[in-house]
């Protein structure tokens, strides 16, 4: 990607996070923010979805309350 190599070494500390962030940070927010983005769609249309069924299951059963088939 056009970045020199760099040594990874793993240390529990304050200063460890804030170095880790400066590198992978803004790949990191943009990744976030697409995930974001994209379920967020997913999860709107897929709830939408499911209310609109679950009304017009609704209104199919009070139809059928109110007009019985009689034969």
């Amino acid at each position: 990607m056009g970045a020199p190599q760099r040594e990874f070494s793993f240390e529990l500390s304050w200063d460890w996070v804030m170095r880790s962030i400066e590198t992978i940070g803004p790949a990191f927010l943009i990744g976030c923010l697409m995930c974001s983005f994209f379920f967020s769609t997913i999860g709107y249309f897929g709830l939408n979805y499911l209310w609109r069924l679950s009304v017009s299951k609704a209104w199919k059963q009070r139809l059928k309350k109110r007009y019985p088939k009689s034969e």
